[in-house]
C-alpha cells in the first residue's frame, strides 16, 4: 500500500494507507470504539436497542441496530464471496485476512490482481475491487448497495440514516478543548462509530460527505461520532435497509477536504457490471444427466492477457449444451496446505506471490484472472452431472441453484438436487460451491492432496 497521500483537482485529500485513522469523540470510552469495531461486549452482531453510555454523564443514546463487521480488516472489505472492494490508490495487497482480529489461525485470502492499471479492477474513479482467489467462508458479508437510486434514499435523501464506519490506522481522542491526543500507531485495532447525516448538496451518485463536528454533542442519530485521517483508506462505510433487514456498504473512505469532511466513493454500476461478468449461467432444462468435459481449447481475444481454455458439458446423447472457462486441463496451481508454512492459500504461490513480477504480470496470475463461475439452474430436478475428466475453474466458482433460470422471479422453488459423480476418479477444484436455499448436493468425488472443499449458502451438501 501506498505511503503517501496524493491531492486531487477538487481540493480533496485521498488518503494513503498507512499514517493515522479514526479520530474518536472524548465523551465515549475508547474501549466502546474499539468493542464496536470488534463486535465485542454488548456490542455484538444483529443487537438492538444498545446503549451508549458518555463520560461525562449526559444522557445516554441508542444504536438501534449493530452491524457485524467480521468482513473488513480496516482498508479492505469482503462485499461478496468473491469480491473485495477498497480505494483504486491502495496498492494492489495480494494476502489478506478477515475476522477475528490478531488471531494466528485466521484464513488466508489472495486477490488476483495483475500489477498495472489496465489489469486491475479499477472503474476510473477512487474505488476498487479485488476478485478473491476462493469464496469467503469465515465472515459475514454486508453486500454493496444493491443500485444508485437505493444508495441515495438510504443515506444522504434520507431523513434518519443509521450509518456507521470502521477503520485500522493510527488512533486519536480529540479532547474537550478541541486539541487531539495519539493513542497508538497505525494497524494496532480497530475502532468504528457511527456518521451523521450529510449535507445532500455535495454528495452526488458516487460519493458520500460528512462532516465531523465534536463540538456539536451526541444525538440519537449520530450517538459514537468517529472521523477519519490518513491512512484509513478504503475503510467501508455502512448503512441499515430496513427493507432488506440489513446492513449493506454503500462506499469506501476516500479523503478529506480538509475542513473536518470527509468522503466515502463507490462506483456502484461499475461494481454490478463486472462481477456479473464473470457469470456464465445454466439453466438444465431437460437434461438432467450431464457429463463434464475437459478444458482443452484455448479462449481467443482476451482483452486481459489471460489465457483461459473452454470446455464443454454436454446431455446424455453427448451433444454439447454449455461450455465453461477455467483453467487448461492438467494445469496444477494447487499447492498442499500446510499451517505451519503459512501457505494456506487455494492456489500456489507462482500465482499469486507478492513482488514476483514478468514485466507488469504477477508471475502466472494472468492464467487465472479471467476464470469463470458456473452457476446451475435446476428447477426443482434431480441433475446427475458426471466429471468425465479433472477439471479445475481455477478462482471461479461453482453455484447450484433451485431456480429453473437466472430470470425466474416466482419467489418460489421446489427442492433440487445436484448429484456429482465420477466413474473415472476425476475432480473438480474451484474457488468453492455456493448451494443455494431448497438445493441438496451430493458428491463422491474425491480431491487432490492439499486442495480445499468450500462451501457457503443455505443448501445442503453431503
Amino acid at each position: 500500500m501506498r505511503k503517501h497521500f496524493f491531492i486531487a483537482a477538487c481540493g480533496l485529500t485521498l488518503f494513503g494507507a498507512s499514517a493515522s485513522a479514526g479520530t474518536m469523540h472524548w465523551k465515549v470510552d475508547v474501549q466502546l470504539y474499539r468493542d464496536l469495531a470488534e463486535n465485542k461486549g454488548i456490542f455484538k452482531a444483529g443487537a438492538t436497542n444498545v446503549p451508549v453510555v458518555y463520560t461525562d454523564g449526559s444522557p445516554e443514546q441508542y444504536l438501534a441496530v449493530v452491524p457485524d463487521f467480521s468482513a473488513t480488516n480496516g482498508p479492505f472489505t469482503i462485499v461478496d464471496p468473491q469480491w473485495t472492494a477498497t480505494v483504486a490508490h491502495n496498492n494492489t495487497v495480494v494476502t489478506q485476512t478477515f475476522s477475528e482480529v490478531a488471531s494466528a489461525d485466521r484464513i488466508r485470502y489472495s486477490t488476483a490482481e495483475i500489477r498495472g492499471t489496465s489489469f486491475r479492477y479499477v472503474p476510473g474513479l477512487d474505488f476498487s475491487l479485488g476478485r478473491l482467489d476462493k469464496i469467503a467462508t469465515d465472515v459475514n458479508i454486508a453486500p454493496l448497495v444493491s443500485s444508485i437510486d437505493e444508495y441515495k434514499s438510504l443515506t444522504y435523501q434520507a431523513s434518519d440514516p443509521l450509518m456507521f464506519r470502521v477503520g485500522s490506522g493510527t488512533q486519536y481522542l480529540v479532547n474537550p478543548d478541541g486539541t487531539t491526543t495519539k493513542l497508538a500507531g497505525a494497524y494496532s485495532f480497530l475502532t468504528a462509530g457511527t456518521l451523521p447525516n450529510s449535507n445532500p448538496g455535495v454528495c452526488d451518485s458516487t460519493k458520500f460527505v460528512w462532516k465531523f463536528d465534536a463540538s456539536a454533542g451526541m444525538t440519537d442519530l449520530s450517538p459514537m461520532p468517529i472521523s477519519s485521517e490518513a491512512g484509513d483508506s478504503g475503510s467501508p462505510g455502512y448503512v441499515w435497509n430496513a427493507e432488506n433487514g440489513r446492513f449493506e456498504v454503500f462506499g469506501v473512505l476516500v479523503g478529506t477536504y480538509g475542513d473536518g469532511r470527509y468522503a466515502l466513493q463507490c462506483d456502484l454500476d461499475w461494481a454490478n457490471r463486472l462481477q456479473n461478468r464473470f457469470d456464465d449461467h445454466f439453466s438444465v432444462g431437460e437434461n438432467t444427466t450431464l457429463h463434464w468435459g475437459a478444458a482443452t481449447e484455448r479462449v481467443a481475444g482476451a482483452t486481459s492477457g489471460a489465457f483461459n481454455y473452454k470446455g464443454a458439458i454436454s446431455d446424455a446423447a453427448g451433444n454439447v449444451v454449455f461450455e465453461y472457462q477455467g483453467l487448461e486441463s492438467g494445469k496444477k496451481l494447487w499447492k498442499e496446505i500446510d499451517v505451519d508454512k503459512d501457505n494456506w492459500y487455494a492456489y500456489d504461490t507462482g500465482a499469486f506471490a507478492q513482488g514476483k513480477e514478468s514485466g507488469m504480470h504477477l508471475v502466472g496470475v494472468e492464467e487465472v484472472y479471467e476464470n469463470r463461475n458456473v452457476l446451475f439452474y435446476g428447477g426443482g430436478k434431480t441433475v446427475e452431472i458426471n466429471m468425465d475428466a479433472d477439471v479445475d475453474l481455477g478462482i471461479g466458482s461453482v453455484t447450484f441453484d433451485a431456480r429453473a433460470s437466472k430470470d425466474d422471479a416466482s419467489g418460489t422453488t421446489a427442492p433440487t438436487t445436484f448429484v456429482l459423480r465420477s466413474e473415472g476418479g476425476h475432480t473438480l477444484d474451484s474457488a468453492g460451491f455456493i448451494v443455494n436455499e431448497n438445493v441438496t448436493l451430493v458428491s463422491s468425488l474425491t480431491g487432490a492432496k492439499g486442495t480445499e472443499w468450500r462451501k457457503i449458502g443455505a443448501g445442503t451438501f453431503e
